[in-house]
């Protein structure tokens, strides 16, 4: 009996304010449902069947789910109650306060519930509006109750974090500032020396649009690179080889417009930099006045020092790359791990250090043993930048179509998937299409209005 007894946790993401008459809201809220597989989606389809909504629940996931729900709900009550203790101070009543916050309340619950936060985000950080927030600020260091102004700075970071995504143009710079006691600085070079001697790590991301530069710019990452990969997820080659200096500077010159806070990278593509020193130093010109990007890559080790040695020498910053190299391919037979014996393993040791000598500020290792990376990453003094190389490098870099899951087709070893936008997109254009041909699309919140008066008088 007992291998056939299955127990299950059925837990209503409600407030119970009232436990006589809040089951009368129970069929619109929802619910987790957290258990064993065996009986799984027997129960969900049953508590479905009853117009429930249920999510699935894992059992290392319960205690943050429960710290979601008291965020989102009593720790949002004890906000409320912060906000009526301003205004009693102001001269307002509880019932006055009470009743004064609540359109507020609401009507910004109902904008969160109905547009997402960025989009129903408004105030003083929203719009930049140093000033205020400044003001703010100067209340609350005067006010004796100190945790009001740790709540505000710890709530408004975040809020800043959102008012990026909503207006990437604006100058959040002073409120930043205000916020955090530090200013906004731009990553460069100089910022990746520092992080390696800290021992901090740094993160790098493949851009090259300037839609997803912007939400790159956003976000914590580090640095951009735009890499030749973009023959793969861009242009459709089966390779980066066809990738032409046109096309590196057409792309790297939309991100760098987008992400004017990240240190941009811009691959030399094939054949831009291998016949000759002279050649490699004009197209590394050409992409820096043309592209706007703060520095290059080139790929390869001992065998392009001289290319590295003059380009450094004309003040651009070089990023190398060893190990799998795309553009070498054909050379290596395929997608092969490199520096997997004793010889191979010295190279490109050899190469790292006489990459170092020449002036390099950063290192891509890429498919080479996670042990050898180690090696590697402790003998140089510029930072290295890993993709398939292990955790013990000091950065690492991925191609942002790979690391959201926008190709089923393409999964390496050494891409983690933080996102499934292939299932979400697809899905998104099946929606569109289902709603244009049943005509419910677009509906009249998505049409443009005219006086009848005006239509009247065009029969």
């Amino acid at each position: 009996f007992k291998e056939a007894s299955y127990a299950y946790s059925f837990h209503p993401m409600c407030a119970v304010s009232d436990p006589i008459n809040s089951y009368k809201y129970l069929n619109k809220v929802t619910f987790t449902l957290e258990g064993h597989e065996e009986k799984f989606c027997f129960l969900k389809d049953l508590f479905e069947s009853v117009s429930l909504k249920v999510v699935k629940l894992s059992d290392e996931n319960k205690v943050k789910y429960h710290l979601a729900s008291v965020m989102a709900s009593n720790l949002v009550t004890a906000l409320f109650e912060k906000a009526s203790e301003l205004l009693v101070q102001c001269g307002f009543t509880q019932d006055e306060a009470r009743s004064s916050l609540s359109s507020l309340f609401l009507g910004n619950a109902d904008n969160i519930v109905r547009d997402g936060t960025v989009k129903a985000l408004t105030g003083p950080v929203q719009r930049a509006d140093s000033l205020t927030v400044k003001k703010h600020l100067e209340v609350l260091n005067n006010d004796k109750q100190n945790d009001n102004l740790e709540l505000y700075l710890i709530l408004s970071r975040t809020l800043l974090k959102l008012a990026q995504k909503k207006n990437s143009k604006a100058d959040f710079s002073e409120i930043n500032t205000l916020l955090t006691g530090r200013k906004i600085m731009k990553t460069t070079v100089a910022t990746f020396a520092k992080m390696k001697s800290e021992g901090s790590k740094i993160t790098m991301i493949t851009c090259y649009d300037y839609t997803m530069a912007k939400l790159v710019n956003a976000s914590e990452i580090n640095s951009v690179l735009v890499g030749d990969s973009l023959g793969n997820v861009m242009l459709g080659y089966p390779d980066t080889l066809s990738v032409t200096m046109e096309d590196m500077i057409t792309y790297s010159s939309a991100v760098a417009r987008g992400c004017p806070d990240k240190l941009v990278i811009c691959d030399m593509p094939f054949m831009s930099y291998q016949v000759s020193v002279e050649q490699a130093l004009t197209n590394a010109g050409r992409i820096m006045k043309e592209a706007r990007v703060q520095a290059v890559k080139l790929e390869g080790g001992r065998r392009v020092v001289p290319q590295i040695n003059a380009i450094v020498e004309a003040g651009i910053p070089v990023c190398g790359h060893i190990g799998l190299t795309p553009q070498s391919v054909n050379a290596f037979g395929g997608h092969k791990v490199q520096g997997k014996t004793e010889q191979a393993a010295k190279d490109l040791i050899e190469d790292a250090l006489a990459l170092e000598e020449a002036g390099v500020f950063a290192i891509v290792l890429e498919c080479i043993p996670e042990k050898l990376a180690k090696i590697i990453t402790s003998k140089v003094n510029v930072p290295t930048i890993g993709i398939g190389a292990g955790a013990d490098c000091d950065g690492q870099v991925l191609v942002y179509q790979d690391m959201l899951g926008m190709n089923k087709d393409f999964c390496p070893k050494f891409v983690k998937h933080y996102a499934s936008l292939s299932d979400t997109i697809s899905n998104a254009f099946n929606q569109y299409d289902a709603e244009v041909k049943s005509g419910t699309f677009p509906s009249q919140e998505h049409t443009f209005k005219i006086d009848d008066e005006v239509i009247k008088k065009l029969y």
